[in-house]
């Protein structure tokens, strides 16, 4: 899991943010179970980098796999010879000049390519050492501001927290998550996310069943209408490369952020493209055939396999990945989000079978707090309005039979004392826990009753309270 301490700052308050605070907090971390290292922050010197636009883009008169772009660089128009698919008009790019060396060590000089001058580099996430795409130049957001250094859209001014988490703490596998275990720490007020959503009188005919309950207590759907999909922004943009994962457009580029934040997978449908006015929550049947995933790759299904369907059959492999015939894509324009509660095992068991590892089902099969999932829900649709200019239905479709309740355990002052050779008072072991989210209350000065939160599922018994003390 990585996340940067600027990312960090936005749940607690930090008096720094810099490279020296961030091994202390990682050190801290490191004794408090979480194993936490610091990566060094990219030494990638932008002197000679500058954030530009393409103005017009020509074709090479003599290579027809390569392109004559002038560019603005904020001070003059140049001509860049480039070879990347997806240059066009109107980008906003990173521009090396002539000079600037690449972390391969390939140097830029003003040079002739094919009988035609180039001035410099339209630059790709590869070439930087940002990002692992090279497949095309890396495109900014709209709204970047030309002529000035990309240092700070590419984060690298911004200290990188890598934390190894343990399969019983599927809880820090989220901003929020480390953010609660940080203000622990340091004595620092949480501040929970809060999210107002501005929606609009409009119904969504869809339903949801739910045929297997045991693998999926709970299931939640939310709309947005007349959305536009494009490039996200530069912002958000930069927090998922600085996580480890690749910007693709801006209603999957939100999922992602929002799993990253709080801990909980989406996952977002063409809705036009759904079959029927209900969807069902199921296993796979023989009708249903290969499952076609986002990744263009069949998969061969077994009975044992909780699949999302609509009239056609299988839309999605649960908790793991979504079927290509729903993706959202540039003619998308009304979008389902799915926020779910799945069974650790029943993901496991799937994630091994087919050998398909993702962000989702690594969620998923340490498991994902089931009373999370409207907050998921509500912070990815306000999002989608904000950045696509989407309309949000009223409406939230949430199936939960049996609701996950926060667990009660008995904690004695005198066990705690055996076991670790301190005595506590119930007002510090209060100042202890509650800290973490867990409410504490006195039936005597002998014994606390401490009310366990959904997402801390490995907190169940004393034992597991007194380890939190220690």
């Amino acid at each position: 899991m990585l996340i940067t301490l600027n990312w960090l700052s936005e749940f607690l308050e930090l008096e720094e943010k810099n490279n020296k605070f961030a091994i202390s907090l990682a050190e801290e971390l490191l004794l408090s179970g979480l194993e936490t290292e610091v990566l060094e922050i990219n030494k990638l010197d932008c002197t000679n980098l500058v954030i530009a636009e393409i103005i017009s883009v020509e074709d090479h008169p003599d290579a027809d796999r390569l392109s004559l772009c002038t560019v603005n660089d904020g001070l003059n128009e140049r001509q860049i010879v480039c070879g990347a698919k997806n240059v066009s008009s109107g980008q906003k790019i990173i521009l090396a000049n002539p000079g600037f060396v690449f972390p391969d060590g390939q140097k830029i000089k003003k040079t002739k390519i094919r009988g035609v001058l180039s001035d410099g580099m339209i630059c790709s996430e590869k070439e930087l050492g940002i990002g692992e795409d090279q497949s095309g130049i890396m495109v900014l957001g709209i709204d970047s501001e030309v002529g000035i250094s990309p240092k700070k859209i590419l984060g690298l001014e911004d200290p990188i927290l890598d934390i190894s988490i343990t399969p019983n703490r599927s809880d820090c596998l989220s901003v929020l998550g480390v953010a609660r275990e940080s203000s622990a720490i340091l004595e620092k007020n949480l501040k929970i996310p809060e999210v107002t959503v501005k929606d609009q009188p409009i119904v969504v005919n869809k339903s949801i069943e739910i045929l297997n309950p045991t693998d999926c207590p709970r299931y939640t759907v939310r709309a947005v209408f007349n959305a536009k999909i494009e490039d996200s922004p530069d912002w958000l943009k930069t927090r998922l490369r600085s996580s480890g994962m690749r910007p693709i457009n801006n209603v999957v580029d939100i999922t992602n952020y929002v799993m990253l934040t709080l801990g909980q997978p989406l996952h977002a449908f063409d809705m036009d493209s759904l079959s029927g006015d209900k969807i069902f929550v199921r296993k796979w049947e023989k009708s249903d055939g290969q499952f076609l995933a986002l990744d263009g790759k069949k998969y061969d299904m077994s009975k044992e396999d909780l699949m999302i369907c609509d009239a056609r059959g299988a839309i999605a492999l649960a908790g793991v990945m979504g079927g290509i015939h729903t993706e959202v894509n540039k003619e998308t324009r009304n979008i389902l989000f799915e926020s779910a509660h799945f069974s650790p095992s029943c993901i496991r068991k799937t994630r091994r079978k087919i050998g398909l590892n993702t962000e989702a089902s690594y969620r998923f099969e340490r498991g994902v707090d089931p009373n999370g999932t409207i907050l998921a829900l509500n912070m990815a649709v306000e999002l989608t309005r904000q950045l696509t200019e989407g309309e949000i239905s009223e409406t939230i479709i949430d199936i939960y039979p049996v609701p996950f309740n926060p667990i009660l355990v008995s904690l004695r002052l005198e066990r705690i004392k055996n076991l670790l050779g301190v005595t506590f008072s119930g007002d510090e072991i209060k100042k202890l826990l509650e800290p973490l989210s867990i409410n504490c209350s006195e039936t005597n000065k002998s014994v606390i009753v401490c009310e366990i939160p959904t997402f801390r599922s490995d907190i169940t018994r004393e034992i597991d309270l007194i380890e939190e003390i220690a």
